[in-house]
C-alpha cells in the first residue's frame, strides 16, 4: 500500500465526521428554481440532527457542475439523512431541474489538503472478485500520477457497507491546468483502459475546490443569510396579504375569521413559496450573496433599498385599501 492509500485508511477509520459531496447538473434556464430548491434543503437540513454546515459551488471553467457540501458530525447522521423522508420529498421536488442522475458521495473523516488545490472526485464501483486486482492497479496508477508536475496527493474512500458501494478518490493537483495535463495524458488513458474489466463503473468530476475548503474565501458562494431569505418573504408576502384582504376577504367575509383566515394563509404561502419568492430571489440574488470583495457595500446599499421598497409597497397598498375598501 501507497503511503498515501495507508493515510486515506487512517483518516477514513480515525474521523468521526462524514461529508455528503453532491455533482448536480441543472437544467439550463432552471438555475434560479435550483437555487430555490437548494434553499428548501437548507431550511431542512437546519433541523437534522447531526448537521455541521453545507456550503454551494456553481459550476466555472474548470468545473461543470452544481457541487454541494453537506458535512454532519458522524456516518449515522449522514446516512439518516440520505434515507429521511423529507431528503426523499425534497429530491423529488427536483425533478425537471437536474439532468440524469446526480453523483452523490459520503466520504468519512477529515482530508488534508491546500486552500487551492483543484480536487478530480473519481467513483469506481469494483466488479465482485476483483478487489484484489483492483488495488493492485490503483497502486500502479499512483506510482505513475505521483511523477505529474504539480500532484498534491489522493485521499481514498473504501466502500462503506450500506451507504456507499463505490471507491472514491479524491485526486489533487495544484492547478486546473495540472490535473487537465495528466488526464489528457497517454498514461492516463491506458491505465484507465487496463481498468476497465475490473469495473462495474467508473466516473470523474472536477472541482475547482480543494477538499478541506472547497474554494478560497474570495470565491465561496455560501448559502444566503436567514434575515436576507427572510426579508425577501416579507417583500413578497405583504403585497399578497394586501390583495387578498382588499380583493378576496369581502366576498367571503361569511364565512367566519377562521376560515377567511386560513384561506388567506393558503393563497399567500402557496404564491410566495411556488413562485414570488423563487423569481424575487432570482433578481435579488447579487445582493443575497454578494462578491466578498464587495459584500459590505452591496449589503448596505441592498438593503437601503429594501426598506424603500417596503415604504412604496406600504404607501401603493394604503391607496389601494383606501380605493377598493
Amino acid at each position: 500500500m501507497t503511503d498515501d492509500s495507508a493515510m486515506a485508511a487512517e483518516g477514513a477509520s480515525a474521523g468521526a465526521s462524514a461529508t455528503i459531496v453532491r455533482h448536480a447538473t441543472v437544467v439550463p434556464g432552471k438555475e434560479d428554481e435550483f437555487i430555490a430548491w437548494r434553499g428548501k434543503v437548507l431550511a431542512e437540513l437546519g433541523h437534522h440532527d447531526g448537521f455541521l454546515t453545507v456550503e454551494t459551488y456553481p459550476p466555472n471553467a474548470d468545473q461543470p457542475d452544481w457541487v454541494t457540501v453537506e458535512r454532519f458530525d458522524s456516518q449515522d447522521s449522514a446516512v439518516a439523512w440520505l434515507e429521511s423522508p423529507a431528503r426523499a420529498a425534497l429530491v423529488g421536488q427536483a425533478h425537471g431541474l437536474v439532468e440524469g442522475i446526480d453523483s452523490v458521495n459520503v466520504i468519512m473523516g477529515p482530508a488534508e489538503t491546500r486552500r487551492r488545490d483543484v480536487t478530480a472526485v473519481i467513483t469506481n464501483r469494483v466488479q465482485p472478485g476483483k478487489e484484489a486486482e483492483f488495488q493492485a492497479w490503483r497502486a500502479e496508477i499512483q506510482d505513475v500520477q505521483s511523477t505529474y508536475p504539480g500532484y498534491r496527493g489522493i485521499d481514498v474512500q473504501p466502500p462503506i457497507e450500506g451507504v456507499n458501494p463505490n471507491w472514491v478518490t479524491l485526486l489533487r493537483f495544484d492547478s486546473a491546468e495540472n490535473l487537465r495535463h495528466w488526464l489528457d495524458s497517454e498514461d492516463c488513458a491506458r491505465l484507465t483502459a487496463e481498468s476497465e474489466p475490473l469495473m462495474a463503473s467508473a466516473e470523474y468530476r472536477v472541482s475547482r475546490t480543494s477538499f478541506a475548503n472547497w474554494l478560497p474565501e474570495e470565491e465561496r458562494v455560501a448559502e444566503p443569510p436567514a434575515w436576507k431569505v427572510n426579508a425577501v418573504v416579507l417583500l413578497v408576502l405583504y403585497p399578497v396579504v394586501m390583495l387578498t384582504i382588499v380583493f378576496l376577504n369581502p366576498h367571503i367575509s361569511g364565512l367566519g375569521v377562521g376560515p377567511v383566515t386560513f384561506i388567506g394563509n393558503i393563497i399567500g404561502v402557496a404564491a410566495t413559496g411556488f413562485w414570488l419568492v423563487p423569481w424575487a430571489a432570482g433578481r435579488l440574488k447579487t445582493w443575497l450573496v454578494p462578491p466578498a470583495e464587495r459584500e459590505r457595500q452591496i449589503t448596505l446599499v441592498g438593503s437601503l433599498l429594501m426598506v424603500v421598497g417596503y415604504a412604496v409597497l406600504v404607501l401603493v397598498m394604503s391607496l389601494v385599501a383606501a380605493r377598493f375598501l
